[in-house]
């Protein structure tokens, strides 16, 4: 599914510059640099933290803003919004792990389209390989991200008590000495990296030199913690294992508006 989606950008991406590039540039507007920039769009996730082999996928969606600071350079905002979801083959059994968790997520982006950055900006002949090439970006950010357990497989209804390998962040005790997990939990990407492509649109043919592009970007979110997926698994004296932090990755396809 998800390579079927890149497939179908890309391709749709390539005919669009290669429609454009046999035809003159009529309102003389497609190197007019435009400050802003807004987009919007869906994408899939996949959480990666102590479940292993997880092979369930969650949805989000996401909107950013972006200025430009010169040609290449934007700065700018996003928020985003979704499913955080990761299964073991078997939820019955003591240690396999289940966990779908609703999040938000909002910071700061730096995008850096380099080939954009060092090109020339009266170049007026522009082939497919170089409005592509304009087309790429990197980036680099920062996510606060807010994130609720809706569900997380703790142990068997037969189990009186939970094993510690499913032990999560503990908010409290019962009373008993029996641990009570924290339901929502706060975390940070330290970073968030993206790559993609903003492909122009209809660039060329913009009277007012407004345009859209075609949004594909992979975006890699590396947390300061080991809290997205609710386990903090522990050995039977209670002592932390797998300290490693989380992550989670977002595959997006989207539009982008610039004016």
């Amino acid at each position: 599914m998800l390579r079927t989606i890149f497939t179908i950008s890309l391709v749709l991406g390539v005919f669009v510059v290669w429609a454009q590039e046999g035809c003159p540039t009529p309102f003389g507007v497609q190197n007019e640099l435009k400050r802003y920039h807004v987009a919007a769009g869906v994408g899939l996730t996949h959480l990666y933290g102590d479940i292993e082999k997880a092979g369930t996928i969650g949805k989000a969606v996401f909107v950013k803003g972006d200025y430009q600071i010169k040609r290449g350079l934007y700065v700018g905002v996003e928020g985003q919004f979704g499913v955080l979801e990761a299964m073991e083959d078997n939820i019955l059994s003591t240690s396999n792990r289940y966990v779908k968790n609703n999040y938000m997520g909002g910071g700061l982006m730096l995008t850096f389209h380099p080939f954009e950055f060092f090109s020339s900006a009266a170049k007026s002949g522009q082939s497919t390989l170089d409005i592509l090439g304009k087309s790429f970006y990197v980036g680099v950010g920062v996510l606060g991200i807010m994130n609720n357990y809706d569900s997380v497989f703790r142990k068997n209804p037969t189990q009186p008590q939970v094993p510690p390998g499913n032990y999560g962040p503990i908010e409290t005790d019962d009373g008993t000495r029996n641990p009570v997990f924290k339901k929502k939990i706060n975390s940070v990407t330290l970073p968030t990296v993206n790559i993609g492509f903003a492909v122009p649109v209809n660039r060329r043919y913009s009277k007012s030199g407004n345009y859209w592009s075609i949004l594909v970007n992979g975006q890699f979110n590396f947390a300061n913690n080991d809290l997205l997926d609710g386990y903090m698994p522990r050995d039977a004296n209670l002592v932390r294992i797998g300290t490693k932090n989380d992550m989670y990755t977002m595959y997006s396809l989207g539009a982008r508006y610039s004016f």
